[in-house]
């Protein structure tokens, strides 16, 4: 049906919130449906799938290319923006055995890196906010590496920052091209 293919302005009948690769968690459907009938715009599916684990420039040059002079970017961006501030008022929720793996790693002098296409000022508020931050000995973000995942780097930098080899480092990830990079990078 169209409602698996688009995120669409109301009326909102989602049967399949999956595609063939990704699952769509419910912070996805929501954010996508919000930006729809804020902004008055249809947001295709695969569009949102090309801007899971990619740094803020690649974003911006996706929605670009696809939008055109159609709609702002910078003003999608906030409405983003003030969904995910009313999303998390109450707090960021964690997954589930993160803070105990945090934990072990520390008390075991393990270094944990994080390695987020987001870019810092947002990702260190978001980190801090969940209450994990000091959890972490290093810190990469998608606004200080030129290239975005799939490409490696962002993993060979939280690699370089916590003194370790790229094939010395597990990489837990969110998304496809975070997949990749830490495969390209080395990392299992």
């Amino acid at each position: 049906s169209a409602a698996s293919d688009v995120y669409k302005r109301q009326p909102w009948e989602f049967k399949d919130v999956s595609s063939g690769t990704t699952e769509y968690v419910g912070a996805d459907v929501e954010l996508a449906k919000y930006i729809a009938e804020k902004l008055g715009v249809e947001l295709p599916r695969s569009l949102v799938d090309a801007f899971r684990g990619t740094n803020p420039t690649a974003i911006r040059n996706k929605f670009t290319e696809y939008f055109g002079d159609r709609l702002d970017y910078d003003k999608t961006r906030a409405v983003k923006h003030e969904y995910f501030e009313m999303a998390t008022k109450d707090g960021i929720p964690l997954e589930e055995g993160l803070v105990e793996l945090l934990e072990y790693l520390n008390a075991n002098g393990i270094p944990a890196a994080v390695a987020t296409s987001t870019e810092q000022k947002r990702a260190e508020m978001i980190i801090k906010k969940a209450g994990v931050y000091e959890m972490f000995t290093g810190y990469t973000y998608g606004d200080l590496i030129e290239r975005s995942k799939p490409a490696p780097d962002i993993f060979l930098k939280a690699a370089e920052l916590i003194g370790q080899k790229p094939e010395d480092c597990l990489v837990l990830e969110d998304s496809a091209p975070g997949l990749e990079a830490g495969k390209a990078a080395g990392g299992y």
